[in-house]
Protein backbone atom coordinates (compact mmCIF):
# COMPACT_ATOMS: atom_id res chain seq x y z
CA UNK A 1 0.00 0.00 0.00
CA UNK A 2 1.38 3.09 -0.90
CA UNK A 3 1.69 5.98 1.70
CA UNK A 4 0.52 9.99 1.52
CA UNK A 5 4.30 11.07 0.82
CA UNK A 6 4.57 8.59 -1.99
CA UNK A 7 1.25 9.21 -3.62
CA UNK A 8 1.71 13.13 -3.46
CA UNK A 9 5.28 12.69 -4.87
CA UNK A 10 4.37 10.47 -7.70
CA UNK A 11 1.35 12.83 -8.52
CA UNK A 12 3.87 15.93 -8.21
CA UNK A 13 6.31 14.09 -10.76
CA UNK A 14 3.54 13.41 -13.26
CA UNK A 15 3.18 17.48 -13.00
CA UNK A 16 6.82 17.66 -13.29
CA UNK A 17 6.75 20.12 -10.75
CA UNK A 18 9.35 20.60 -8.06
CA UNK A 19 9.29 21.29 -4.93
CA UNK A 20 10.42 24.60 -5.53
CA UNK A 21 7.18 24.82 -7.96
CA UNK A 22 4.94 23.54 -5.50
CA UNK A 23 6.57 25.67 -2.66
CA UNK A 24 5.60 28.88 -4.72
CA UNK A 25 1.43 27.51 -5.13
CA UNK A 26 1.04 26.20 -2.04
CA UNK A 27 2.98 28.63 -0.03
CA UNK A 28 4.56 25.96 2.35
CA UNK A 29 8.01 25.64 2.94
CA UNK A 30 10.21 22.96 0.52
CA UNK A 31 11.61 21.66 3.32
CA UNK A 32 8.18 20.79 4.92
CA UNK A 33 7.09 19.45 1.41
CA UNK A 34 9.68 17.04 1.45
CA UNK A 35 9.11 16.30 5.04
CA UNK A 36 5.11 15.43 3.77
CA UNK A 37 6.56 13.09 0.79
CA UNK A 38 9.07 11.47 3.72
CA UNK A 39 6.71 11.22 5.99
CA UNK A 40 8.53 12.74 8.07
CA UNK A 41 5.78 13.93 10.17
CA UNK A 42 7.12 13.97 13.26
CA UNK A 43 9.29 17.27 12.83
CA UNK A 44 6.65 19.14 11.35
CA UNK A 45 3.97 21.07 13.28
CA UNK A 46 1.18 19.74 15.00
CA UNK A 47 -1.41 17.39 13.24
CA UNK A 48 -3.84 20.24 12.39
CA UNK A 49 -1.12 22.02 10.16
CA UNK A 50 0.06 18.40 8.77
CA UNK A 51 -3.81 17.97 7.88
CA UNK A 52 -3.34 21.52 6.09
CA UNK A 53 0.10 20.98 4.22
CA UNK A 54 -1.60 17.44 3.03
CA UNK A 55 -4.27 18.81 1.71
CA UNK A 56 -3.03 21.98 0.10
CA UNK A 57 -0.35 19.62 -1.47
CA UNK A 58 -3.40 17.48 -2.99
CA UNK A 59 -4.82 20.23 -4.74
CA UNK A 60 -1.96 21.56 -6.11
CA UNK A 61 -1.08 18.10 -7.62
CA UNK A 62 -4.90 17.07 -8.47
CA UNK A 63 -5.09 14.58 -6.00
CA UNK A 64 -8.46 13.89 -4.18
CA UNK A 65 -7.57 15.92 -0.21
CA UNK A 66 -10.07 13.15 1.16
CA UNK A 67 -8.40 10.59 -0.13
CA UNK A 68 -4.91 11.71 0.80
CA UNK A 69 -6.52 12.05 4.53
CA UNK A 70 -8.28 8.92 4.21
CA UNK A 71 -4.91 7.27 3.71
CA UNK A 72 -2.83 9.92 6.13
CA UNK A 73 -5.48 8.88 9.25
CA UNK A 74 -4.70 5.08 8.04
CA UNK A 75 -1.41 4.95 8.77
CA UNK A 76 -0.78 8.21 11.69
CA UNK A 77 -2.25 9.19 14.72
CA UNK A 78 -2.36 12.29 17.02
CA UNK A 79 -1.06 11.89 20.37
CA UNK A 80 -2.11 13.77 23.33
CA UNK A 81 0.12 16.54 22.52
CA UNK A 82 -1.22 17.28 18.72
CA UNK A 83 2.04 15.50 17.32
CA UNK A 84 2.05 13.21 14.42
CA UNK A 85 2.84 9.41 15.43
CA UNK A 86 3.18 6.46 12.78
CA UNK A 87 0.08 3.99 14.00
CA UNK A 88 2.29 1.75 13.86
CA UNK A 89 4.23 2.57 16.63
CA UNK A 90 1.40 3.58 18.78
CA UNK A 91 -0.59 1.10 18.57
CA UNK A 92 1.47 -2.04 19.66
CA UNK A 93 2.42 -0.35 22.55
CA UNK A 94 -0.93 0.04 23.42
CA UNK A 95 -2.57 -3.78 22.47
CA UNK A 96 0.56 -4.89 24.23
CA UNK A 97 -0.32 -3.57 27.36
CA UNK A 98 -2.55 -6.05 28.59
CA UNK A 99 -1.34 -9.63 26.68
CA UNK A 100 -2.16 -12.67 28.33
CA UNK A 101 1.27 -12.63 29.60
CA UNK A 102 1.22 -9.28 31.39
CA UNK A 103 -2.38 -10.39 32.61
CA UNK A 104 -1.21 -13.30 33.83
CA UNK A 105 2.14 -11.85 35.75
CA UNK A 106 -0.26 -9.15 36.84
CA UNK A 107 -2.76 -11.26 38.75
CA UNK A 108 0.34 -13.39 39.87
CA UNK A 109 1.81 -10.40 41.78
CA UNK A 110 -1.70 -9.44 43.02
CA UNK A 111 -2.17 -13.21 44.79
CA UNK A 112 1.51 -12.87 45.82
CA UNK A 113 0.70 -9.65 47.36
CA UNK A 114 -2.28 -11.25 49.07
CA UNK A 115 -0.57 -14.05 50.73
CA UNK A 116 2.24 -11.67 51.76
CA UNK A 117 -0.33 -9.36 53.67
CA UNK A 118 -2.07 -12.47 54.89
CA UNK A 119 1.03 -13.91 56.51
CA UNK A 120 2.10 -10.41 57.67
CA UNK A 121 -1.42 -9.90 59.11
CA UNK A 122 -1.04 -13.43 60.91
CA UNK A 123 2.32 -12.63 62.53
CA UNK A 124 1.14 -9.38 63.65
CA UNK A 125 -1.66 -11.21 65.55
CA UNK A 126 0.18 -13.50 67.05
CA UNK A 127 2.78 -11.83 68.16
CA UNK A 128 0.49 -8.41 69.31
CA UNK A 129 -0.16 -7.50 73.02
CA UNK A 130 -4.43 -7.97 73.45
CA UNK A 131 -6.53 -5.19 72.83
CA UNK A 132 -7.57 -3.54 75.30
CA UNK A 133 -9.86 -0.81 76.07
CA UNK A 134 -10.82 0.92 79.24
CA UNK A 135 -14.15 2.93 78.97
CA UNK A 136 -14.06 4.48 83.16
CA UNK A 137 -13.05 5.80 84.71
CA UNK A 138 -11.52 8.68 82.00
CA UNK A 139 -8.23 9.96 82.65
CA UNK A 140 -7.91 13.38 85.01
CA UNK A 141 -11.56 12.10 86.81
CA UNK A 142 -12.05 12.97 90.17
CA UNK A 143 -14.85 10.59 91.95
CA UNK A 144 -16.09 9.26 94.62
CA UNK A 145 -15.34 5.64 96.22
CA UNK A 146 -16.63 2.68 95.19
CA UNK A 147 -14.75 3.61 91.66
CA UNK A 148 -16.34 1.42 88.96
CA UNK A 149 -13.87 0.12 86.67
CA UNK A 150 -14.93 -1.46 83.37
CA UNK A 151 -13.70 -1.98 80.03
CA UNK A 152 -13.22 -4.31 77.24
CA UNK A 153 -10.79 -6.94 75.28
CA UNK A 154 -10.42 -10.11 73.67
CA UNK A 155 -11.98 -13.05 74.83
CA UNK A 156 -9.12 -15.10 75.81
CA UNK A 157 -7.96 -12.52 77.96
CA UNK A 158 -7.25 -12.58 81.36
CA UNK A 159 -7.78 -9.13 83.12
CA UNK A 160 -6.11 -7.75 86.44
CA UNK A 161 -6.67 -4.43 87.81
CA UNK A 162 -4.09 -3.57 90.25
CA UNK A 163 -2.87 -7.08 90.49
CA UNK A 164 -6.45 -8.29 90.93
CA UNK A 165 -8.08 -10.62 88.27
CA UNK A 166 -11.04 -9.56 87.54
CA UNK A 167 -14.04 -12.01 85.18
CA UNK A 168 -14.13 -11.37 81.28
CA UNK A 169 -17.30 -12.51 79.84
CA UNK A 170 -18.52 -14.19 76.22
CA UNK A 171 -18.14 -10.52 74.84
CA UNK A 172 -14.66 -9.42 75.82
CA UNK A 173 -16.32 -7.20 78.85
CA UNK A 174 -15.15 -6.54 82.12
CA UNK A 175 -16.36 -4.70 85.28
CA UNK A 176 -15.32 -4.27 88.80
CA UNK A 177 -15.40 -1.67 91.76
CA UNK A 178 -12.78 -0.29 93.86
CA UNK A 179 -12.73 1.02 97.27
CA UNK A 180 -9.73 3.81 97.48
CA UNK A 181 -9.08 6.05 99.86
CA UNK A 182 -8.96 10.09 99.60
CA UNK A 183 -6.40 11.26 97.16
CA UNK A 184 -4.52 10.91 93.75
CA UNK A 185 -4.89 6.95 92.45
CA UNK A 186 -3.25 5.28 89.33
CA UNK A 187 -5.23 2.50 88.29
CA UNK A 188 -3.81 -0.02 86.36
CA UNK A 189 -5.44 -2.40 83.75
CA UNK A 190 -3.08 -5.33 82.45
CA UNK A 191 -4.54 -7.60 79.86
CA UNK A 192 -2.53 -11.14 79.21
CA UNK A 193 -3.70 -13.49 76.21
CA UNK A 194 -2.99 -17.26 76.51
CA UNK A 195 0.39 -16.60 74.85
CA UNK A 196 1.47 -14.53 78.11
CA UNK A 197 1.35 -11.13 75.58
CA UNK A 198 0.12 -8.51 77.54
CA UNK A 199 -1.17 -4.92 77.31
CA UNK A 200 -1.01 -2.38 80.17
CA UNK A 201 -3.64 0.68 80.62
CA UNK A 202 -3.09 3.35 83.13
CA UNK A 203 -5.91 5.48 84.44
CA UNK A 204 -4.94 8.22 86.77
CA UNK A 205 -8.07 9.94 89.21
CA UNK A 206 -8.59 11.60 91.81
CA UNK A 207 -11.11 10.24 95.12
CA UNK A 208 -12.85 12.90 97.28
CA UNK A 209 -15.43 12.96 99.70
Amino acid sequence: MRTVGELLKEARLKRKLTLADLSRQTRIQEKALKAVEENNFQNLPPATFVKGFVQNYARVVGVNPKTVLAIFRRDFIEDKLGRVMPRSLVEPIQQSMFTPRTTGLLLLGLLGLFIIGFFVRQVYVFTAAPRVTVTAPVEGAVVRSPIVVEGETVTDAMVAINNKEVVVDSQGKFRTELQLSLGEHTIVVVATDRRGKARTVQRVITVEE
